[in-house]
């Protein structure tokens, strides 16, 4: 009996190190690779990180406010494939950007006119051959803001 809750103990230590890791790995990522993105934007505090697989994609709403420049940066880790799809589009669906249409750039630059609902999709494709296990990795997207002039 002792074996045995020693066992569960040792599981349960290790799946929170592995998920702290990971989620230090993401944040590591974020700053050395993702921030550079932004540029000469003031980063707003908004950001997302999650660890996901090939097929996976992480949804963000946000309220993007009338008056202000907005840089969104999102990039996956070198475990990912690197054409990560950024979709953005209003609550009633009015698509206003697609990367695969920009060369799947990790950079959307939006100046707001007026105050608005998005949701951010960031999509990895599943490039890994049938069979195979996807490959997973971190996915992070950060988000700049400057006043319009």
């Amino acid at each position: 009996m002792k074996n045995l809750l020693f066992t569960f103990i040792v599981f349960i230590f290790m799946s929170v190190n592995g998920a702290t890791n990971s989620s230090a790995q993401c944040s590591d990522f974020a700053d050395s690779i993702v921030l550079p993105l932004l540029d000469d934007y003031i980063v707003s505090g908004r950001y997302a990180q999650q660890v996901v697989s090939e097929g996976q994609s992480v949804e963000v709403r946000r309220t993007l406010s009338k008056g202000i420049r907005y840089r969104f940066a999102a990039k996956g880790d070198q475990n990912l494939p690197q054409d990560i799809e950024i979709t953005v589009e209003t609550d009633d669906q009015k698509q206003l950007y697609a990367s695969k249409d920009h060369n799947f750039s990790p950079i959307w630059d939006f100046e707001c006119k007026e105050t608005v609902q998005v949701v951010i999709f960031v999509s990895v494709p599943n490039v890994s051959p049938l069979g195979e296990r996807p490959k997973a990795g971190c996915v992070s997207l950060l988000s700049g803001i400057k006043p319009l002039k």
